[in-house]
């Protein structure tokens, strides 16, 4: 059992449905040159880290957590909403761009 929940960069975050997820996956395989290969995972494996990084950060949406039904049940929006959280205290910890980021806009202060 749980007894505290330390997290770092900030409190839960949207997270899309895996049916999304494919599109972005397709999308990835394709840039690196693996749309043809019949075992595109293992192709993907194959890609060297520069040119797969490169590819990844041209995807929009590309890293945050999809709803898989069994490791992430919901959005975790709705598990807090609807309290179905551990009852344990909880010290989230972020630096000061997030800010900036959560507003969308240009942080010039600090």
């Amino acid at each position: 059992m749980t007894h505290i929940y330390s997290q770092q960069s900030g409190a839960p975050i949207p997270v899309g449905e895996m049916a999304k997820g494919q599109s972005i996956y397709d999308d990835l395989v394709s840039k690196v040159g693996c749309a043809q290969s019949p075992d595109s995972l293992q192709c993907l494996r194959d890609v060297p880290y520069n040119k797969l990084k490169k590819a990844g950060n041209d995807l929009p949406g590309h890293y945050i957590p999809r709803v898989d039904g069994a490791f992430l049940i919901e959005n975790p929006f709705e598990s807090v909403r609807n309290g179905r959280i551990a009852r344990v205290p909880y010290v989230a910890g972020e630096h000061i761009g997030y800010f900036s980021i959560s507003l969308g806009v240009e942080n010039d202060l600090f």
